[in-house]
């Protein structure tokens, strides 16, 4: 029925386009941002793919451009978040699942169709503009210029974002008409201005066309002209529920999250070796008006009762005074807002007034990237200015002001031994890191390493969006894709559950619990998990719940074999069936 439906709106939209759009100036505008799984993925992986690889943003790089757009013209543009739309999608799906008890039924295609046609019958765009922000990006761009231009092939299809900019003529081989390069707020709002389109897109080097495949790149420094966002062209309240639902420390509070994003800043003015940021927003550092940022913050708490706030930049404290300007001023405006600065962090930049002040401020938790503890790797391959004493340093002026540590770390460099990498995972044993983010160098376009990876034909997969979370695409001297996957995912068993700092040394066993909650929001039946909250419930005394825990592990290494290898290597076998003390009454 679904099918016939969607047919059905399909002609009917495909007759009707023909005319809206014949000499008319572009007034009509959808942006949509895709899935952050790759299409790859989707279609591969299993019912779990949700909770492990799919997650919710608030698009603020779209708002960005909207409010560019509509605040010097009159223009209507919609927002369709497909990471929004999907995750909502599949949220009803398992509920059916759950209560038919039947598997889960989807054609990411077809939905994709649908949810498309909707879109276009609706708002009847001239234009619609699609982020490219990953290199995985590649295949759902593919995808949504196929289907649109199926839908009508009046509507003029554009791309912009990270990876666009980066291989610009990969994403011209879609059915895209035009890719922009760098920022997108000025070649947006010159497209949607053209009396004649085509003639400017063949003409402006704010854009590449098949035609005319070279065109500068876009840098939009006057932030201040963007704030406040538009938030009126995204339902802030309906994110709440889904926002942060797989994002590691997101769930954490027992008081309602109500989560906002926002940018004060652009640019990184470093250069290490695996990001690409700097293609797109240079290496100088462009920011907000501190009094213009805090003016949309107390915006976001008084009209949509915003308590925590997601600080987006890419280096945040790339100028201290300002950084601590910023979270006094948050501060003041309610010392109830929660402030979350995910990955906007120099760690060499970093120090004790900082530290404080992020403490008094009310943050909670703090991410801090690392990569890696061997100083040739660190510094001669990733090119990042940090001593590793700096780094411990960091943690634990952290742990002094009770912040929650989550560090980051990347295995399988060119030229890493496997001898390196044991190194760094020696690092997170040592150091009273509460949660260790542990994964696979992923060589993206446009970066330093990349350019290394294929001048020494390390490369072995040619297609980017073919890429999941976990496996690699890089093939050394010194390891295989498979073998990082391994020492990754054991290394993770290692640090994170059979050593944990706060189940352990830390004893703080109602923290490590926080970790193991954030596993179990994404795969239910981890094993390590189940059982690892249930020794720190068994350590805080709580029986009632320890058995419960014990009880879930034993019943998920009975039903499958997949645990087998590691439980056998971490000599948990017999706990994991007994219990530990609690061996008698869970073996009932």
């Amino acid at each position: 029925m679904a099918k016939r439906i969607a047919a059905k709106m399909h002609d009917c939209f495909v007759v009707s386009t023909s005319e809206f759009n014949k000499g008319l100036l572009m007034k009509n505008c959808i942006l949509i941002y895709p899935p952050n799984s790759s299409v790859y993925a989707i279609k591969h992986q299993s019912d779990y793919l949700y909770y492990s690889e799919e997650y919710v943003v608030i698009p603020t790089g779209l708002l960005c451009l909207a409010t560019y757009c509509k605040n010097n013209g009159d223009f209507n543009i919609n927002i369709l978040n497909l990471s929004y739309e999907y995750v909502t999608y599949l949220e009803e799906l398992k509920d059916e699942s759950r209560k038919s008890g039947n598997g889960i039924d989807f054609d990411y295609e077809e939905y994709l169709r649908d949810i498309l046609t909707k879109y276009c019958i609706e708002y009847k765009p001239e234009l619609i503009g699609i982020s490219g922000l990953f290199d995985h990006s590649l295949g759902h761009i593919r995808l949504i210029s196929s289907i649109v231009k199926q839908l009508s092939k009046d509507i003029i299809v554009v791309a912009g974002g990270n990876a666009v900019t980066n291989m610009p003529g990969k994403f011209l081989e879609t059915d895209t008409d035009a890719v922009t390069l760098g920022h997108g707020e000025e070649p947006l709002f010159e497209l949607m201005n053209s009396s004649d389109p085509n003639k400017y897109l063949s003409s402006s080097l704010k854009w590449a066309t098949k035609s005319k495949p070279d065109s500068q790149h876009n840098l939009y420094t006057k932030l201040n002209d963007i704030s406040p966002l538009r938030w009126d062209l995204i339902d802030l309240n309906a994110y709440q529920k889904l926002l942060g639902i797989s994002k590691g420390l997101y769930n954490r509070g027992k008081s309602p999250r109500r989560i906002a994003s926002l940018v004060s800043s652009r640019g990184c003015p470093f250069k290490c070796s695996f990001c690409a940021m700097h293609t797109v927003h240079g290496r100088t550092v462009h920011s907000v008006d501190v009094s213009r940022f805090l003016e949309e913050v107390k915006f976001l708490h008084n009209e949509y009762d915003i308590n925590v706030l997601s600080i987006e930049d890419d280096t945040f404290n790339f100028n201290k005074k300002r950084a601590i300007e910023i979270l006094e001023g948050i501060h003041k405006i309610s010392n109830k807002i929660e402030v979350e600065i995910p990955s906007g962090f120099a760690l060499q930049l970093m120090d004790e007034e900082l530290i404080a002040t992020l403490k008094n401020c009310g943050v909670k938790w703090q991410q801090i990237a690392i990569e890696s503890a061997n100083k040739e790797i660190l510094n001669k391959v990733i090119h990042k200015p940090l001593k590793i004493e700096k780094a411990i340093e960091v943690i634990d002026l952290l742990q002094k002001y009770d912040i929650y540590v989550r560090a980051f770390f990347i295995l399988g460099f060119p030229t890493e031994t496997k001898e390196q990498m044991e190194e760094t995972i020696q690092f997170m044993l040592d150091n009273r890191i509460n949660w260790n983010g542990i994964g696979m160098l992923k060589p993206i376009s446009g970066s330093e390493i990349r350019e290394v990876c294929e001048d020494s034909n390390y490369i072995i997969t040619s297609d980017s969006e073919m890429s999941t979370e976990r496996l690699g695409s890089i093939r050394t001297e010194h390891f295989t894709p498979e073998e990082v996957d391994e020492i990754v995912y054991n290394a993770n068993i290692k640090v994170n559950f059979v050593n944990n700092y706060d189940l352990f040394r830390g004893g703080k066993p109602e923290k490590a619990i926080i970790g193991f909650d954030n596993v179990l929001t994404r795969a239910p039946e981890h094993l390590f998990a189940l059982y690892y909250k249930a020794v720190a419930y068994e350590r805080m005394n709580d029986n009632e719940n320890a058995i419960e825990y014990f009880r879930k592990a034993n019943s998920v290494m009975q039903s499958t074999n997949k645990w087998d290898k590691l439980v056998e290597e971490h000599g948990l076998k017999d706990l994991i069936e007994r219990g530990t003390w609690l061996s008698h009454k869970v073996g009932d």
